[in-house]
């Protein structure tokens, strides 16, 4: 279950970019990474720290890539302590960059129904105009969770909020104010 979470959020991805309620909606999520990390995560604690700045966790850009891209700022005090959960539990939600018109289920990609809020739905707004179900794998879109490239087009052109497109993408979450 959650030690396979090395390598989920690998894309630092379109953050800082975009409609604000994309940049709320992906702030929510990567602070509920970290949130998890920080509680439950010992793969580098004897080296004193939780989250790597890279692919094995989660990419950041630095901050010259948030002091170009106010937004980020902005979507992170705007959802202030805000993570997302499924019962009692942290919903970690996976997300890549496209889809080939629908998201994967956990079980599905991964074979583990320990994360029921993954499930499979239609995305003709993430699905890539010209990647085949392979080439998108084999580039990295696992299409678990969210799809990035889904949920900008659904705050942009579609005018929903973050809330809306959180759950959308994941089953049976709340947003939960922690601090």
């Amino acid at each position: 279950g959650a030690q396979k979470l090395f390598g989920w959020f690998g894309g630092y991805g379109l953050a800082g970019t975009g409609d604000m309620d994309y940049n709320r909606a992906m702030a929510t999520v990567y602070r509920t990474y970290g949130y998890w990390k920080i509680k439950y995560s010992t793969r580098y604690a004897s080296e004193g720290f939780q989250v790597t700045d890279d692919s094995g966790s989660q990419i950041y850009g630095g901050y010259e890539w948030e002091e170009g891209h106010p937004r980020i700022k902005t979507a992170v005090l705007d959802t202030a302590g805000k993570i997302l959960k499924h019962g009692s539990d942290i919903a970690l939600a996976p997300y890549s960059s496209w889809t080939d018109g629908r998201t994967r289920s956990f079980e599905e990609r991964w074979g583990s129904d320990d994360f029921p809020w993954c499930q499979s739905v239609p995305d003709p707004y993430g699905k890539h105009p010209a990647m085949t179900t392979a080439q998108l794998v084999a580039a990295g879109n696992h299409m678990v969770g969210i799809s990035a490239h889904g949920a900008l087009h659904l705050a942009s052109e579609h005018g929903w909020d973050w809330t809306k497109i959180l759950n959308y993408y994941l089953t049976d979450i709340k947003i939960s104010k922690i601090y």
